[in-house]
């Protein structure tokens, strides 16, 4: 009976940071809209309590927003490549649409549904099936390097439309992913097929809408704040405690020669 090989790789899927198109309440899928100076502040926040695992690769959709993610996220990080196969849907007509028009949410709700669209839209199908095929390319890739895992900046329709192809129970319509948001999903290879065994999701990284995201950043800004103030205060004690050292023994020294000094005398 011959042997069967199963060999196991980790894939992490992290979405970019708010876009200046997102700052502008509008739908961003393939254009390339550039971090906000808040999306790099929340990343950053984000990338300082160790919530990412390390990988061997990391990898960012053609997307100027997941390249200026990586960036912040994992500023050290080697092996910084980029797959085009990861890119945003295209949403054609919908690209740069307001989120919260009417006809918008509509047409995104159809979306999700699956439903025909504009012809120059992405439908959901395809998405995922562009997204199958990138993943497969990619674990083969490990493979061949003898790599165990990689860490992936893509965007949060083409996040949300795997992520449900691999859970048992999909998420909700209504839940998405924030920014810095994501999953960790574990793969075992049997024969010549990847199958999924694990998925995890990161800490924090689905909401409702999009004010609850920001409640959530607001709160883990709060927290740092309060950490380096706690910080702060902690070292300008220490501070205020050499000092004293300080002043106390020059005070000693001096007494010291003076009384050397009227013993002399």
């Amino acid at each position: 009976i011959n042997e069967i090989k199963i060999q196991k790789k980790t894939l992490v899927f992290i979405r970019s940071g708010k876009s200046e198109q997102d700052e502008e309440k509008r739908l961003v899928g393939k254009s390339d809209s550039k971090l906000s100076e808040e999306g790099r502040k929340g990343l950053s926040l984000l990338a300082a309590d160790g919530r990412y695992p390390e990988t061997d690769r990391y990898y960012t959709s053609g997307l100027v927003r997941a390249r200026e993610s990586l960036s912040v996220l994992f500023p050290e990080a080697e092996n910084k490549l980029e797959k085009t196969a990861f890119n945003e849907a295209d949403l054609g007509p919908l690209e740069a649409a307001e989120r919260e028009d009417p006809e918008t949410r509509e047409m995104i709700r159809a979306w999700y549904e699956g439903k025909a669209l504009d012809p120059a839209i992405e439908s959901r199908k395809a998405l995922l099936e562009r997204a199958n095929d990138a993943v497969k390319e990619l674990l083969d890739e490990l493979e061949r390097l003898s790599l165990t895992g990689a860490s992936i900046i893509t965007h949060q329709l083409l996040m949300k439309v795997y992520y449900d192809s691999l859970a048992n129970k999909p998420l909700n319509d209504t839940l998405y992913f924030c920014h810095g948001g994501g999953f960790k999903a574990e793969y075992r290879r049997i024969g010549r097929k990847w199958k999924p065994a694990k998925l995890e999701l990161l800490p924090d990284s689905l909401s409702e809408n999009e004010s609850e995201c920001r409640e959530k950043m607001r709160r883990r800004r709060e927290a740092a704040e309060r950490k380096a103030a706690e910080k702060n205060g902690g070292e300008e004690a220490a501070e205020e405690t050499r000092a004293e050292r300080t002043e106390t023994a020059e005070e000693k020294e001096a007494a010291s020669e003076n009384a050397d000094s009227e013993s002399q005398e």
